[in-house]
């Protein structure tokens, strides 16, 4: 009997966690766990392991050798008379040492930026999500009851037919056309549906069902204000910018390495010994052996022999400037374009629900004194009218609030003040 009441518990506390709810907190929350993001982290951490440090000398050659001479006569001496021993070392330039340096910090900033740009992606991939999930579900419940309407007008058309009524041809016709044009549009808003709830599984990386909180979503006039009150003059904070000019500094840096390639002077300092094999008799007191060498190698750089790479690393520099230049000039068009957008579609909205607060269907469908007075097929007629006007303002809304987020997309809003909620 305990074990019967134990799994029932357990079974009932496993549906009750099913059943929570996800608040959209919670899936804008989930941005760090973005497998773009996570990428991007590794790489940065691994970037910023990587010893970039030149060290101090380039090269150390030992030198092995003797002098001798080739007569082979023992008046002079022999073929082998000493041995020669010398070290040199080959420095780095300390500009060098310093540019390569500049390159790892200019890649490291890379990698922050990157990090910003790919934050407002994952941002704006969640937020689409949620707007589509919330009104697509909204839009669907809509449809399905015009669709009933729909049925209840075409049994009310058998039902003449049944009684030998009169009716008009086009009435079937358009009654036919219209639900099979409906039928098509619900299977759309369907496949929406489905697409945009694995599309958020996958982004919360969850294989149950989602159950999102939508409670306090963001109505209409709450986007159409904040639309009313947009700052023209605000310059934004762009992560898609940031990330360009961080293009530019690993550039920079990278050119002013290869500019300075071939340039090295002081070449080697070497030093050397000779050990004599050959014992010979002092011809005076004072008898140097002169068997210790220093040497200074000089070179005279030829800077032209660079000339393949650092005019590889110039254009690259110059290329990232020009992007640069153009994704800032795309950005501001896309944030005139879009303002425009979202303006036209406020008036859009503002039109249609003018029409339904100034629409005389619902106060003739609210009396039921008139509406026992009217016929069966006109009170369908006025009640799909009323459900059209329903479903294009929640369709318009729809609209509006996915150009809402798009704009703040596009601002740079969503990764400026990525803690706030904007669809609360």
């Amino acid at each position: 009997m305990y074990y019967v009441i134990y799994i029932f518990v357990l079974i009932y506390s496993l549906s009750v966690s099913y059943a929570q709810n996800i608040s959209i907190e919670t899936v804008l929350q989930s941005t760090e766990n973005d497998d773009r993001v996570v990428a991007n982290r590794q790489k940065a951490i691994f970037g910023s392991g990587l010893d970039y440090r030149l060290p101090f000398l380039k090269k150390i050659d030992l030198r092995l050798g003797f002098n001798g001479n080739g007569s082979r006569d023992t008046l002079d001496g022999f073929f082998r008379n000493e041995d020669y021993y010398a070290i040199s070392f080959t420095p780095n330039i300390p500009r060098e040492r310093k540019l390569q340096t500049q390159i790892q910090t200019a890649q490291n900033l890379l990698y922050n930026t990157e990090y910003q740009l790919l934050i407002q992606q994952s941002l704006s991939d969640r937020y689409m999500c949620l707007v589509s999930l919330f009104y697509g579900k909204k839009i669907l419940d809509e449809r399905l009851k015009l669709r009933g309407l729909y049925e209840k007008k075409n049994n009310l058309l058998r039902l003449m037919i049944e009684n030998s009524l009169d009716i008009k041809i086009k009435d079937i016709t358009d009654v036919e056309i219209d639900k099979g044009t409906l039928n098509n549009v619900i299977v759309e808003v369907e496949n929406t549906l489905a697409t945009q709830t694995i599309r958020l599984k996958q982004l919360l990386k969850q294989e149950t069902d989602l159950n999102i909180d939508f409670q306090n979503f963001i109505s209409p006039t709450k986007v159409a204000s904040f639309v009313e009150n947009i700052n023209k003059n605000t310059i934004p904070q762009l992560p898609q910018t940031n990330y360009r000019a961080a293009q530019i500094g690993v550039s920079e840096a990278e050119f002013a390495l290869e500019n300075i390639q071939n340039r090295q002077i002081f070449s080697f300092f070497q030093v050397g010994y000779n050990r004599s094999v050959v014992t010979e008799a002092a011809l005076k007191r004072f008898n140097p052996s002169n068997n210790l060498a220093f040497r200074v190698g000089l070179t005279a750089p030829l800077s032209a022999n660079n000339n393949l790479k650092r005019s590889e690393a110039a254009l690259q520099l110059k290329s990232d400037e020009l992007n640069a230049q153009l994704t800032a000039q795309l950005l501001s068009k896309s944030i005139d374009i879009q303002r425009v957008r979202l303006e036209n579609i406020l008036k859009s909205y503002n039109i249609t629900t003018q029409n339904m607060n100034e629409s005389l269907i619902p106060k003739l469908l609210g009396n039921a004194t008139i509406t026992a007075q009217i016929q069966p097929m006109e009170l369908i007629e006025l009640q799909i009218a009323q459900q059209k006007l329903n479903i294009r303002n929640t369709e318009i809304s729809n609209e509006l609030t996915l150009e809402y987020i798009r704009f703040l997309d596009i601002s740079g809003a969503l990764y400026q003040f990525r803690g706030n909620n904007f669809l609360k």
